[in-house]
């Protein structure tokens, strides 16, 4: 009986190390796929032929573009840009641009961002989507904390099993991403671009659209002014320390409905300060330009084809917006900034008026040429 339970024993054993053996082989297998594919470009840029192919899950991948690629400028910005094409602003400007964006990105994440880019070199170019809302986030010293995210931006390895071992990584972002490196329809600028999976018109903006029936009162322009500055000196800290990049902020076309949106909850004021603030504390640097990307184009912004919501834009409208930028006709100075901000407030104005007369149903009749 001993004899057979001490061979037992010795199979049962062998059995826990040969298995034991196999489970390291097989993770460190799925490990060295994980390194060597590397679709969140955690450890390096693409390798044996392999192409950088972007998707949605930006989050996880712009650390890692901005640690490991070659570019010398960066386009910054929520997701009102991220349909920029940035091969658009190579062949404009001649250089090699990255996106580092976030759907409703505030300041300090777009500052942290641009940062860790120069931390890494000195850059050409910050191509800055200026989004007014963005300056009323709180600044809270940790813009990259909370998402779960942590392991993807920093240097401890330890954290990596969270990458290692993802079954959707390795089912799914792996295979895309060779898939798509190898079909060979990789469009670089078109980096994180969400125009394809939406459909823009008036009717897809009037179906997301729900207006507050109860306008409030106008908020008081400085009331958010502390938080405003906040924001502001972390653009303005990033523009001094490094004088020999060119910033170009521009602001982005939201459509007339973002903007009766603000004034129905009452801060369009206070929207109009903020930017007047931005154009007087940013503009005396020598290596910023401001730019209206069709920001306070009536025929733009009035028209609703041009969205597919509130405030995002078609592709061709990015495209102009990306072309737009450098161009005179479209600069704001220390001349003609407050010129422009009040032909937007009077663009406002015009339309509340409309809507007050004629009531929200009588302006959707007319969007449909009196249709229902």
């Amino acid at each position: 009986m001993g004899k057979y339970q001490a061979e037992g024993n010795s199979i049962e054993k062998d059995f826990i190390k040969s298995f034991a053996l196999f489970s390291i082989l097989l993770l460190g297998f799925l490990a060295g796929i994980i390194i060597i594919v590397d679709p969140f470009f955690h450890y390096h840029k693409p390798w044996l032929g392999l192409k950088p192919v972007y998707t949605q899950k930006k989050e996880y991948q712009i650390t890692g573009v901005i640690d490991h690629f070659d570019y010398n400028s960066v386009l910054a910005g929520s997701s009102e840009v991220i349909n920029m094409n940035s091969g658009t602003l190579d062949k404009k400007w001649g250089c090699k641009t990255v996106k580092a964006v976030g759907n409703n990105a505030s300041t300090e994440l777009l500052c942290a961002y641009l940062n860790r880019a120069f931390s890494k070199q000195e850059l050409e170019y910050v191509f800055y989507g200026y989004d007014v809302f963005a300056l009323y986030n709180e600044v809270t010293g940790e813009p990259l904390a909370g998402d779960g995210l942590e392991y993807m931006r920093n240097k401890n390895p330890l954290d990596d099993v969270s990458y290692f071992w993802n079954k959707d990584i390795l089912g799914i972002d792996v295979p895309y991403m060779i898939f798509k490196s190898y079909k060979g329809d990789v469009d670089e600028g078109a980096a994180y671009s969400f125009a394809q999976y939406w459909t823009f018109g008036k009717e897809e903006v009037l179906k997301r659209y729900h207006p507050e029936a109860e306008i409030k009162e106008m908020k008081h322009k400085t009331e958010s002014e502390e938080i405003v500055r906040e924001n502001l000196e972390l653009i303005k800290e990033v523009v001094e320390n490094h004088p020999d990049t060119e910033f170009k902020f521009f602001l982005p076309p939201y459509s007339i409905l973002w903007w009766d949106e603000s004034y129905r909850i009452g801060m369009t004021d206070s929207y109009f300060y903020a930017l007047e603030l931005s154009m007087k504390e940013l503009l005396p640097y020598e290596n910023v330009e401001f730019y209206a990307t069709d920001f306070n184009n009536g025929d733009v912004i009035e028209n609703l084809d041009n969205y597919m919501d509130s405030s995002h834009a078609s592709l061709e409208i990015n495209e102009k917006m990306a072309q737009y930028i450098g161009e005179e006709e479209n600069q704001l100075t220390l001349e003609n900034y407050k010129y422009e901000i009040d032909k937007m407030r009077t663009i406002i104005e015009i339309f509340e008026e409309r809507l007050s007369e004629e009531g929200w149903e009588n302006y959707i009749l007319d969007l449909n040429n009196g249709e229902n």
